[in-house]
């Protein structure tokens, strides 16, 4: 999905928070309810207009070929929301985002770079933003 976003396209990188907590307390499978609980809610949010990866353990990242950063945030916000809805009061996320031409990677380069370009910019850029739910 990388090697395909537009210039002006967007990842965002997603740490789940809280992952260690359920666990830790109530095993294993609760755990992992709540790996597919956030997948489940976060691709239903986001629909056709941006797609949701997971790329293991406890982190995700969301491509948009549009670059609608607000747009990605307040959807991982309201799949976070949905969360505690669904019995995990105790989960959020912390997550960053970067554009694509954010990267001054040649086209040619290889996506590795580019990912990796994309995950420092999202990163240093400020914008890193922390979800959590409130209880």
């Amino acid at each position: 999905a990388i090697e395909t976003l537009p210039q002006h396209g967007s990842l965002t990188f997603i740490d789940m928070d809280g992952l260690k907590f359920y666990n830790d307390r109530f095993g294993h499978e609760r755990g992992d309810e709540l790996l597919r609980t956030f997948a489940r809610h976060l691709s239903e949010r986001l629909g056709v207009k941006a797609q949701a990866h997971r790329l293991g353990g406890d982190e995700f990242a969301i491509t948009c070929e549009y670059g609608d950063v607000t747009w990605v945030e307040s959807m991982l916000t309201q799949a976070v929301e949905d969360l505690g809805d669904s019995g995990f009061k105790f989960a959020g996320a912390s997550s960053g985002s970067a554009h694509v031409h954010e990267t001054r990677i040649k086209e040619n380069s290889s996506t590795w770079p580019i990912v990796e370009c994309m995950k420092i910019s999202a990163a240093t850029s400020g914008a890193v933003m922390k979800i959590r739910n409130q209880f």
